[in-house]
């Protein structure tokens, strides 16, 4: 392939991903204005955090920063609009008293469920919808990485295979002779 091939091929590869992200980011600001989360009370946020904590039933803030991809500010943010709402519970940690768990209230339970229940068929539909673009902007960031990890891994390899023949005619030769 050509090196002008490769640079129009990684181009629409980008270019598929930014679109990807771009309708993603759409989606998702839709997504979070849609009546379920005005009826909730919850932003897509906290829907995030609280089904969080509920699947891992109960975290700590930085824990929780890590998985949202946020600050810990924003995570304390988001935990004190749940708590007000009375969706979880924030209590010292078993192990170490000045970490704080948190954990889904019985009314946080209830919520995330009458949310979910009301988020499944609008996020299937959507996904359905989106599935075609999904798989080929997976294919062309597969195919994207694969020319950039393949080369590196090859010379990786054949680096470590350099390097272990010359440990072993470096054993070779100090061995001494009989």
């Amino acid at each position: 392939m050509s090196d002008a091939n490769t640079k129009d091929t990684g181009r629409s590869d980008v270019q598929e991903m930014a679109k990807l992200v771009t309708g993603m980011s759409r989606f998702l600001t839709r997504f979070s204005k849609m009546t379920p989360f005005q009826e909730a009370g919850m932003g897509l946020a906290e829907w995030s955090a609280l089904s969080i904590i509920a699947e891992r039933n109960g975290v700590n803030n930085r824990q929780l920063a890590v998985v949202l991809g946020v600050s810990a500010q924003r995570v304390n943010q988001i935990s004190d609009s749940l708590k007000n709402a009375s969706h979880i519970a924030v209590n010292p940690s078993a192990d170490d008293a000045r970490k704080k768990i948190m954990s889904v209230t019985p009314s946080g339970t209830a919520r995330l469920k009458e949310l979910n229940a009301k988020l499944h068929p609008i996020i299937s539909t959507a996904l359905s919808k989106q599935q075609k673009s999904i798989s080929r902007a997976n294919r062309a960031i597969n195919a994207h990485l694969m020319r950039i990890v393949t080369p590196a891994k090859l010379l990786e390899r054949k680096s470590e295979k350099t390097l272990q023949k010359k440990n072993r005619i470096t054993a070779t030769s100090s061995r001494p002779h009989r």
